[in-house]
């Protein structure tokens, strides 16, 4: 949940699959950007900022 509610809250805990996937060796790099409470059509009003395109940081997602 990405909201300037939450700006410093910290989670305590991992998503089941995130869990899942460090059991099998992944290494978790980034988080995800999304409206706030991923309430919106496009990645483009989110409070930080707009959520960009890797490969073509022009675009929104």
């Amino acid at each position: 949940m990405r909201s300037k509610l939450y700006e410093d809250f910290v989670l305590t805990t991992d998503a089941t699959i995130i869990n899942k996937l460090k059991q099998a060796g992944a290494i978790i790099i980034g988080k995800a950007n999304t409206h706030e409470f991923a309430y919106g059509p496009t990645g483009d009003r989110s409070y930080f900022g707009a959520c960009r395109n890797p490969y073509h940081t022009g675009k929104i997602s």
